[in-house]
């Protein structure tokens, strides 16, 4: 289903691993929203979930190699070892995050609205694609207090500095945040565990130029909820199995179909 003369549009990225989100996903963003979306594949898609995409919106596949992702033997020793704590899965899963910046550049639209699959919609997202309209051309949200503490702590950022969540983003065709994002991800992403840690890192050193988006458009389900809330990210391992309770329980009980 081709995008024709786009001005405000959804985006979102699966591989395979994470395709099965997408029903759920869907349902959640249609109640509340007529955007319409692009899906990216990130070139693992099954046929199934290609199709069910194609009926729904637009589907682009990444085309991206991972020639310029550095191996674990390029990390400094002591990034790495951090890096393994905080996600044991961390050198299967860092190419996957990493197309996101690349992603990006694939939008049609004038205003975009990037959005992870694990994010489920309350509310109407008309409002976030104003929050772009700035020098950067740019908006996302801070993480949460402890979030802060835990990256201050970890020397993920330093004193003064904020760690931002890339799980929705508001951002215009002309900005220059995500030109720079996908340079510094092939230059510098030795540095960085994932394409989040680097955009902060971006971020804090173009402070003023975008915009912080209010707290209910990114609400990470870790803190205690709210119903002004209009963005829920269920964030992580945990979320992501959460998200399948939820479904399980919505098809056994209310007949709700998540298939493709």
């Amino acid at each position: 289903m081709p995008i024709t003369k786009p001005e405000d549009g959804v985006i979102v990225g699966t591989c395979h691993r994470l395709e099965w989100m997408l029903p759920w996903w869907w349902t959640h963003f249609r109640q509340h929203n007529e955007h319409p979306v692009l899906f990216v594949d990130y070139g693992d898609m099954s046929l199934q979930a290609k199709n069910w995409c194609q009926q729904r919106g637009e589907l682009i596949k990444l085309e991206l190699t991972d020639n310029f992702m550095a191996k674990k033997e390029q990390i400094d020793p002591m990034q790495a070892c951090l890096w393994e704590k905080m996600q044991p899965q961390v050198w299967d899963l860092r190419f996957t995050w990493y197309k996101k910046p690349f992603a990006l550049l694939l939008s049609p639209f004038e205003r975009s609205l990037w959005l992870d699959l694990d994010c489920q919609v309350r509310g109407s997202l008309q409002p976030l694609f104003e929050w772009c309209v700035n020098e950067a051309g740019f908006a996302v949200a801070a993480e949460h207090a402890l979030s802060q503490e835990l990256n201050l702590h970890r020397k993920i950022i330093t004193p003064g500095q904020i760690m931002y969540n890339a799980g929705v983003i508001a951002f215009a065709k002309h900005s220059k945040i995500i030109k720079e994002w996908v340079a510094l991800a092939v230059e510098q992403n030795h540095l960085f565990c994932s394409d989040q840690q680097l955009m902060a890192h971006i971020l804090n050193s173009h402070q003023g130029s975008f915009t912080t988006l209010p707290a209910i458009y990114n609400w990470t389900a870790d803190q205690k909820f709210f119903s002004e809330v209009v963005i829920l990210h269920r964030w992580g391992d945990e979320g992501k199995r959460n998200i399948a309770k939820i479904m399980e329980l919505l098809t056994q009980e209310m007949n709700f179909n998540f298939s493709f």
